[in-house]
């Protein structure tokens, strides 16, 4: 339930046509899945992120930037895809909900993890608190 390690950040250019972006998940995943068995972890927790509602593009108006972004960004397909290569390497894949994450991270864990040498952002005491959610700690 505790972070083990320095923060692992994947990145991916989701710009240019589908077979890119596609190609761009798929390694970013690939990187993610030999991390963890290197690592020995035997799951991976994600948010189960739903912005297919209109309540979360309502909440930012006009901000065409971000509408873009949103229906761009390919929530579902990277789910299956996920689960599927996964499944594919005995990781099983635990979906937890994004319900306060943010907030619960930065107030419980950015600052008792922050060093002279590493500098926790608000994202990376999110993902433990992701993490800690789905092995079942508040």
């Amino acid at each position: 339930g505790n972070p083990v390690g320095e923060p692992q950040r994947y990145f991916y250019d989701l710009t240019g046509t589908t077979a890119h972006r596609d190609a761009q998940i798929r390694h970013a995943l690939t990187r993610l899945l030999h991390h963890t068995r290197r690592c020995g972890a035997a799951a991976i927790a994600i948010e189960d992120l739903d912005f297919t509602g209109g309540t979360s593009r309502e909440k930012h108006g006009r901000n065409k930037r971000f509408r873009r972004l949103l229906s761009r960004f390919p929530t579902a397909k990277l789910k299956a895809r996920l689960v599927s290569m996964a499944a594919e390497q005995d990781i099983a894949v635990v979906a937890v909900d994004p319900a306060y994450t943010s907030r619960w991270g930065a107030q419980h864990w950015q600052k008792p993890l922050t060093t002279p040498r590493r500098r926790m952002s608000r994202h990376d005491a999110a993902s433990i608190a992701v993490g800690r959610r789905a092995l079942g700690h508040p």
